[in-house]
């Protein structure tokens, strides 16, 4: 896919176009975009797709692309990859403070008492 997005008027005359598509469903929805759209876009919209897919969203977008089939919409891959993957959230800085060591010193120096119904074994 890599080749394909940096030259996306490729794919509409990739020889082996057809053989990329996972389902059906893929296929129809290519040809949907080539007829509806300018060629450049239709063609980084259905190479956006199956980036989708080959990241493991491959059977959720399937079933995503079927329910805009019906109605006759295309894809809007924006909308697409925000559902199905949307951007990693970024961890939160987490300050840890250390206790200092003279404070450990204070708890072992102080005295324990002993409980005179414990039972040593």
């Amino acid at each position: 896919m890599g080749a394909l997005k940096r030259k996306l008027g490729a794919f509409a005359r990739w020889i082996l176009r057809d053989a990329v598509f996972p389902r059906t469903v893929y296929r129809r929805t290519w040809e949907r975009l080539a007829a509806a759209l300018p060629e450049r876009r239709a063609c980084k919209t259905i190479v956006g797709l199956l980036a989708l897919a080959a990241d493991g969203h491959e059977a959720q977008l399937a079933d995503e692309l079927e329910q805009l089939i019906e109605p006759a919409q295309l894809p809007y891959l924006d909308a697409l990859i925000a559902l199905l993957a949307p951007p990693q959230r970024t961890m939160p800085d987490v300050a840890v403070e250390l206790p200092q060591l003279a404070d450990s010193d204070a708890v072992l120096a102080q005295p324990v008492e002993h409980d005179a119904r414990e039972v040593v074994r």
